[in-house]
């Protein structure tokens, strides 16, 4: 398995669409397209309740970066399949990335809107834990701080690592630092990590390799020349 840092992985995205002209909402589209389809096989996971599949509850954690674009495609497609969908964006809505907007917005027109998350809200505690799957899209690679431990962010993280549904985290479990797999303070623990175009160094080493859980590489269309 081929590893990349986070630069080169900026610097992927960058070229591709600079230079290969591909719209970055095309990228974004098809990464969420791989992190839908491990939620979706996540489903009848380890509760062990009758889940058919495209059937279920999820619970979606999204940040203001393009990560958290990346989940709030995710989120949509997994409403269309037939999954109850609720999105709960951590950080201030005025930061959100243009794309990640452009995202949030496709969601809303899906149905009911994305939620602020409250850590004081029993109704989206309530959900999450009841939810066979969580969807992690909080932290990118480009997560580099220690996440404070009174943050609305290390709150839901401790959520998500609280509740019994299955995790599937967006590109890398937010948290873990992309080049080195050191924690930030806190971190995601998931179940499976779907990681766009290439794997990151931070999957396989340190405690990043413990946080993961199984690692898919997903292809979201950057050119395979590019990457060589």
């Amino acid at each position: 398995m081929r590893l990349a840092t986070a630069e080169q992985m900026r610097e992927l995205d960058r070229r591709a669409i600079a230079e290969r002209g591909i719209p970055s909402l095309d990228l974004m589209e098809r990464a969420a397209e791989g992190v839908a389809k491990a939620a979706l096989d996540l489903l009848p996971d380890r509760l062990g309740l009758p889940v058919r599949p495209g059937k279920g509850q999820a619970a979606v954690f999204c940040g203001t970066g393009n990560n958290g674009g990346d989940g709030f495609a995710a989120a949509r497609i997994l409403r269309e399949r037939g999954v109850r969908t609720r999105v709960f964006l951590v950080g201030d809505p005025d930061r959100l990335t243009p794309d990640a907007r452009a995202e949030a917005l496709r969601f809303n027109a899906s149905g009911d809107p994305w939620e602020r998350f409250d850590r004081d809200d029993r109704n989206q505690r309530s959900w999450t834990r009841k939810s066979h799957v969580i969807l992690d899209a909080l932290f990118g690679v480009g997560l580099s701080r220690e996440i404070d431990p009174a943050s609305d962010y290390a709150a839901a993280i401790a959520l998500i690592n609280s509740s019994p549904g299955a995790v599937a985290a967006a590109d890398i479990p937010s948290g873990v630092e992309a080049d080195t797999g050191r924690v930030l303070g806190c971190a995601v623990r998931a179940d499976e990590t779907v990681t766009f175009s290439q794997a990151k160094v931070g999957l396989a080493v340190g405690d990043g390799y413990l946080y993961a859980g199984a690692v898919q590489v997903w292809d979201i269309g950057i050119p395979k020349d590019l990457r060589q």
